[in-house]
């Protein structure tokens, strides 16, 4: 595996992840509810905690997207 194929993998590793966390906060956005009452018959949740507990989920998917994609495809292109 070359250098040039590593830089693209972690482009489109970052660039996936990236609308994977943008369609998930469009969900939250638009289909908070019925998100909610599916959830809400699983575990025992109220409204507060299940929102506190989706942008606690967002966030740490946002920071594993930096952590394991945006940083190693930038210090790739940097080193390059």
């Amino acid at each position: 595996m070359d250098m040039d194929m590593l830089i693209r993998f972690f482009m489109w590793c970052t660039a996936i992840n990236a609308l994977v966390l943008a369609a998930g906060t469009v969900m939250f956005l638009v289909l908070r509810d019925h998100i909610f009452r599916i959830h809400s018959r699983l575990f025992s949740l109220n409204p507060e905690s299940f929102v506190s507990l989706w942008y606690l989920l967002l966030g740490i998917y946002k920071i594993l997207i930096a952590v394991f994609c945006l940083i190693p495809w930038l210090v790739l292109l940097i080193i390059r």
